[in-house]
């Protein structure tokens, strides 16, 4: 038997509970590491929210505050596969650096903030760097530099 208004009592319950909080409000308190960037120009320390999980993968930055200088949110899986990422939520607007075993494979300058547009590169990686945008170019991020965590 099919009880009338069932499916749309399921849907707006599903939804309900799929709504993140804000940071603020309880989430965003993630294990931080410093993690080294290692360029042709320099040597970075960057401070990184370590996001190795799917709970935190899937909320990621969205609803922060644009992130200071030389710090971000490190997205971790155990191996590498072709990554996908949005900007959803998300008001700030970030770069993001794409690695595979620590080495730079992608980048991805200036995403736009609140955008549900899809960001990837052609190669796999195991980790993404999300950091505030305009942080790529003034360190002069490139391919095959390195990240050490």
């Amino acid at each position: 038997m099919r009880w009338p208004g069932f499916s749309w009592l399921l849907a707006v319950g599903l939804s309900a509970c799929t709504v993140s909080t804000t940071p603020e409000a309880g989430q965003g308190a993630l294990p931080q590491r410093v993690c080294e960037l290692v360029t042709a120009r320099a040597r970075l320390a960057l401070t990184v929210e370590w996001a190795d999980t799917p709970e935190a993968q899937a909320t990621g930055l969205m609803w922060r505050a644009p992130l200071p200088p030389l710090t971000g949110m490190l997205f971790v899986w155990p191996t590498a596969a072709n990554r996908v990422f949005w900007m959803k939520n998300t008001p700030a607007a970030l770069d993001l650096i794409f690695l595979r075993s620590g080495r730079v494979v992608g980048l991805i300058e200036y995403a736009t903030p609140l955008s549900e547009a899809p960001l990837t590169v052609a190669a796999p990686a195991d980790m993404v760097l999300e950091w505030a945008a305009g942080q790529t170019q003034a360190h002069q991020v490139r391919l095959g530099d390195r990240l050490r965590c």
